[in-house]
């Protein structure tokens, strides 16, 4: 295992996940891309106090807003390989959203539909942290192929996953807790499934 890719796996025992995949040739061509910035970082969406309900509308913002960045970017892709991917992408945190919905119409709190609570949690979230516009405008700006949109996906999904964990760590309730712990879980897996993708990229 190579050094980014042990420092990863440190990282997300440290954080108590018990299973640490090794993301093969894709890790290594992660560039450096780690979740970096102040531990205050994105801790405004949530006071702490919040139910699971509450915490899932702040995943599901997350989602969407990340859904729409990689559908943007889409029309900068240098080749149609790349802009196939940025639609992957983008289909990818859709299905995330799916289960997110599934998880709160389970809940107890479930007294919002669809549309309004997608509405209230995109709201929630655009408010608290990074735009779509400031996103689009900030990243891969110049243009790219598949391999910088995997390693620019690849840092975003340890942004995710880094401040799920945060958040989790803040709320109150065990519920909620245990939700975005879950969510977390998920980024992981996600990671994965990126390194694999970059693997599978021509030489």
């Amino acid at each position: 295992m190579g050094g980014r890719s042990r420092a990863a796996a440190e990282m997300l025992a440290g954080r108590g996940f018990k299973e640490v995949y090794s993301l093969k040739g894709g890790i290594k061509a992660w560039n450096g891309l780690v979740a970096v910035g102040p531990e205050s970082q994105g801790m405004g969406l949530l006071t702490g106090r919040e139910d699971q309900g509450e915490a899932l509308m702040v995943a599901l913002g997350l989602e969407e807003g990340l859904r729409r960045f990689y559908a943007a970017l889409a029309s900068r892709a240098r080749d149609q390989a790349a802009q196939k991917l940025c639609r992957q992408l983008a289909e990818i945190e859709r299905r995330h959203q799916e289960t997110i919905w599934e998880l709160y119409q389970a809940g107890p709190e479930a007294d919002l539909g669809r549309e309004e609570f997608t509405r209230r949690a995109v709201g929630t979230v655009m408010e608290g942290g990074e735009t779509l516009e400031e996103a689009v405008a900030g990243r891969l700006a110049q243009g790219f192929n598949s391999a910088e949109l995997l390693a620019e996906a690849m840092g975003i999904e340890a942004q995710g996953l880094d401040l799920y964990l945060r958040l989790a760590a803040r709320l109150r309730e065990a519920g909620a807790k245990e939700t975005l712990l879950g969510l977390a879980q998920e980024e992981q897996a996600h990671l994965e499934a990126l390194g694999q993708l970059m693997d599978e990229l021509p030489v």
